[in-house]
């Protein structure tokens, strides 16, 4: 006899124990579903183009670049030549070239110090947000004096003791970057801990590490994932900013910031020089941006989109 399933459909197959077979739905395609909000977005798509146009030219530098970037010559201040597509500075070297391989350094700093930066941050807001307290006071005090310390006057004081590279911007950044994701995750934490599920498995005994871990930082995920996004271009943007200001990456390496900064002289004469440069960086940050929006439409469950 056909016996009725738990979706209250007929089920002839049903076995002679009585025991009705449970049809379960489809598996839920999380990544095709996060494809389709993305693809909604028409912005964050276009940004997601240029972000792999920019992030390809800085990997393919060494192929995509038709000189040297370091290479001088007699032709200073030329303009866009069959030679030199976007002309020469004002020591004849290929501004082309130059702005080819400064990708490479704006997007180092950009995803190196963005990613320290998320973890310390989400580390920091977690243990703040998750053991409220004591713990929590001393850790928003920590961050509030952190907050207080200027990026620039910091680099001017370490850059005298210092040698302002790479690793050196990566270091100042850090220093005063981590701060802003420490805000924003202890936000979350607090309100994560009163939630449910958390209530839930914290009556049944289980520890305040597999809180944190199990419940609360899975449910975090889409922010932190957002914020590696948007610190991208928080910190392209001052390590451009340094290096204009000359507390930066020093010449001969190509920075976009450094490129700004030896533009400025020549702005009547070679207004181009500047023009390069200034370019990819909104761009660049722009493009980002895009992406950071997209991704926080597609990885929030409570926005919806149209097909």
């Amino acid at each position: 006899m056909a016996q009725r399933d738990l979706a209250g459909t007929l089920n002839p197959g049903a076995g002679a124990t009585g025991v009705a077979d449970v049809v379960m739905p489809p598996p839920v395609k999380r990544g095709a579903d996060f494809w389709r909000r993305f693809r909604y977005n028409r912005l964050a798509v276009i940004g997601l183009f240029i972000m792999v146009a920019v992030t390809f030219m800085a990997l393919a530098a060494p192929i995509l670049a038709p000189h040297d970037p370091d290479e001088v010559s007699y032709n200073i201040l030329q303009p866009p030549s069959a030679e030199h597509l976007l002309g020469t500075d004002d020591s004849g070297r290929d501004v082309l070239s130059r702005l080819i391989y400064a990708s490479r350094v704006s997007l180092a700093v950009g995803v190196t110090v963005s990613l320290a930066t998320v973890l310390l941050g989400t580390a920091i807001g977690a243990l703040a947000g998750a053991y409220g307290g004591m713990t929590d006071t001393w850790l928003s005090g920590l961050i509030n004096v952190m907050l207080s310390i200027p990026t620039i006057p910091l680099a001017m004081v370490l850059g005298a003791f210092l040698s302002k590279d790479v690793i050196f911007i990566v270091g100042i950044l850090f220093i005063v970057s981590w701060t802003a994701t420490a805000r924003i995750i202890r936000a979350e934490f607090i309100t994560l801990r009163e939630r449910d599920y958390v209530l839930a498995a914290r009556a049944i005994g289980a520890s305040q590490a597999r809180l944190i871990l199990k419940h609360m930082l899975p449910n975090s995920m889409p922010l932190i994932i957002v914020s590696v996004t948007l610190g991208v271009a928080s910190a392209i943007l001052a390590e451009s900013a340094l290096s204009y200001l000359g507390y930066g990456i020093q010449p001969p390496t190509p920075s976009w910031g450094n490129m700004l900064q030896n533009a400025q002289t020549y702005l009547r004469q070679a207004p181009l020089l500047a023009i390069w440069p200034g370019a990819l960086i909104a761009l660049t940050v722009i493009g980002i941006n895009f992406v950071g929006d997209g991704l926080r439409d597609a990885l929030d469950p409570r926005l919806k989109y149209q097909r």
